[in-house]
Parts: structure tokens; C-alpha cells; sequence
């Protein structure tokens, strides 16, 4: 990694340096995520989309029923089919999934984190056409005894030739991950 020079170094006011040569600084100096809603925040040229809502459903259930491959083709309408590589591990950390879209598109990601049931990150290992970097999770918090609030994101660089669109990506990922949601609210409220 490539020093910042004293000049360009962060302080506690600027947190990430404007002027550093790194393609990609230390991601310890990048401040948290927004906590809001609906988000979308460009770090350099990484990016982010997050969406939440809330579910009549206890903790355990939601992330049951959305951690299920099993029971994904029930309620997830992005997913056409997917291949699980890595059966005799489970759902836990290094579980590998290929997934096909609804539009054919297809992403292999690995499980980097597995908390049952509170969290679960995943990042792409396959090569795309459309990303350099991906990588998503799922976060959820206990509101009541019956109520769980799911955080849903992801991270993405898109390709150098890509980039110029990089809006219309963000805008198609963010439909689709509140299609995705909504559709899971409905299935863990009438599950």
C-alpha cells in the first residue's frame, strides 16, 4: 500500500483524504454507512444501495425464511434457479452459492459472515461482465417480541465501461431490492 503524504494525511475532521494515490484507502478510514432508510452513497468508485423495512415476524423466522435456498423460489422474485457448491457446509461462513436472475445474470458469491440470526454478508467470487467488486448482506434486528426490522445491501464497483452508467445500475439494483423485500415482508407475514 502506498503512503498518503503528510499533507494529504485524514484528520478528524476529513476522515478520508481527497488527495491519497491509493485506488482504494484503507476502508477502515471510511465512515459508517448512513443509518436511513433508503440509501445510496458513493465512496470513490465504490457504491452503495441499502433498504430496510419492517416485518410482523419474530427474528428467527425472518432470517430462517430468508436464508432458506429451499424456500427462496417462494417468495424471491430476482431468482430464475441456483446451484449450491458447497452442500456439506451449510448455511455458514465459505458457503458457496451460484445464483441466475430473472434476467439471466449470473453471480457466484461466498458467505464472509454468518450470524445466525442476526446477520449475513456475502461477496462475489466469480468474474461478471457488469461488477469488479460485489458484495451484499442482510442484517436483522429485534424491534419487539414480534417484529423484525431487515436491512438489506449491497456494495458494487462496476466494470471501467460501466461506469459512466453507474447511475442506471444503482437505479435497477435498488428497484429490485425493494421488490425483493417487500415480496420476503409479504411471505414471513403469511407464513
Amino acid at each position: 500500500m502506498q503512503t498518503v503524504p503528510t499533507a494529504c494525511a485524514p484528520t478528524a475532521i476529513n476522515l478520508v483524504s481527497t488527495c491519497s494515490t491509493d485506488r482504494y484507502p484503507d476502508t477502515r478510514l471510511l465512515p459508517p454507512d448512513p443509518v436511513i432508510y433508503t440509501s445510496t452513497v458513493r465512496y470513490l468508485a465504490v457504491y452503495s444501495v441499502r433498504h430496510e423495512l419492517v416485518v410482523n415476524g419474530d427474528i428467527d423466522t425472518a432470517f430462517a425464511v430468508a436464508q432458506d435456498y429451499s424456500r427462496r423460489g417462494e417468495w424471491d422474485p430476482f431468482i430464475r434457479e441456483y446451484t449450491i457448491h458447497t452442500p456439506d457446509i451449510g448455511l455458514a461462513k465459505g458457503f458457496q452459492v451460484s445464483v441466475v436472475s430473472k434476467q439471466r445474470m449470473t453471480m457466484t458469491v461466498e458467505y464472509v459472515n454468518y450470524r445466525e440470526p442476526e446477520q449475513v454478508a456475502m461477496k462475489m467470487i466469480s468474474s461478471s461482465r457488469l461488477f469488479s467488486k460485489f458484495s451484499g448482506y442482510w442484517n436483522f434486528e429485534v424491534v419487539d417480541d414480534t417484529t423484525t426490522r431487515i436491512i438489506f445491501g449491497y456494495k458494487f464497483e462496476p466494470r471501467s465501461y460501466f461506469k459512466p452508467v453507474y447511475f442506471v445500475i444503482k437505479w435497477v439494483l435498488s428497484y429490485e431490492m425493494k421488490m425483493r423485500l417487500r415480496a420476503l415482508k409479504r411471505y414471513i407475514e403469511d407464513f
